[in-house]
């Protein structure tokens, strides 16, 4: 717990990746809150911002290199771990992640980092594709148990957020086919779909998960229109042939601590599907031809 007779004091752990600028901003406004804050930045964080710009804002000297001669004579990386109140990483990069989550400290931030038995508090900062990762994923889930990591469960997260409903279309065989519209949607579609229930979704890239809504065989022209639909939202809707995958709901599983949307499954087949605006109006009025 911080004294009373002193400020609490964060050090933040500033990482190379585009969100850097963030990190002033995050700076500020714990400085708003009457915070000290202490910077240490990584090397490639240097090539987005600055020291200097973080120097400036919180009054301190920023910290990078492990081997620098300090202002005092103190074990740099030892004082402000016994400085520190709280430990914040923002932006937090699936590198830095990945070496905190394995015990690696071969700089500054991760010995600090290493060497604090004040809370911690990673703040991920990456492309979906790369969060999305198994690896990083697990990383996160390590950092979870060892308490750096406190995620809010999807579950909450819907219970949070009004409902809303996913886009209805009619197949050609008369049977409804839902699509969900962003990552909670798609859980709670896919989730709450029956055991029987068919689930599509785009191969290996973002997109929508679809379920066609009966637990009897599906007709191959329905199966083929709810891949044109998981096709045409997705990040392939462009692309000429775009490989769609289908499972049984029930060879679905949400893995514990992932983001929402995020889901594996088995027993799978791929369909190569190419979708046009036209068939996918044709499903959403239901005047086929």
């Amino acid at each position: 717990m911080p004294s009373k007779t002193k400020k609490p004091c964060i050090v933040l752990g500033v990482t190379g990746g585009i969100a850097v600028y963030k990190a002033c901003e995050v700076l500020r406004l714990l400085q708003k809150q009457g915070i000290d804050v202490y910077v240490v930045m990584t090397k490639n964080a240097c090539q987005f911002v600055a020291p200097l710009t973080f120097e400036t804002l919180s009054g301190h000297p920023v910290a990078v290199d492990t081997f620098e001669r300090p202002a005092t004579w103190e074990v740099e990386h030892i004082a402000l771990a016994k400085r520190a109140d709280l430990f914040l990483i923002a932006p937090a990069t699936a590198n830095i992640i990945g070496k905190m989550a394995n015990g690696i400290a071969d700089d500054m931030l991760t010995t600090t980092v290493m060497a604090c038995k004040c809370h911690k508090i990673v703040s991920p900062a990456m492309n979906t594709q790369m969060f999305e990762n198994p690896i990083v994923q697990d990383n996160l889930a390590k950092l979870e148990r060892f308490g750096y990591v406190k995620r809010v469960s999807s579950r909450r997260q819907m219970k949070q957020l009004p409902p809303s409903q996913p886009m209805k279309f009619l197949s050609s065989d008369g049977l409804e086919i839902e699509v969900g519209k962003n990552s909670l949607q798609n859980e709670r579609l896919t989730m709450g779909a029956k055991g029987d229930e068919t689930w599509l979704h785009a191969q290996k890239m973002p997109g929508s998960h679809v379920i066609i809504h009966t637990t009897d065989e599906v007709p191959e022209t329905t199966l083929m229109e709810a891949a044109m639909l998981a096709a045409y939202y997705s990040k392939g809707v462009r692309s000429a042939q775009v490989p769609v995958d289908t499972t049984l709901r029930r060879y679905i599983k949400k893995p514990g601590g992932t983001p929402p949307g995020f889901v594996i499954y088995t027993n799978q087949r791929t369909l190569i599907v190419n979708a046009t605006e036209g068939e996918i109006n044709a499903m959403e009025t239901g005047n086929h031809k």
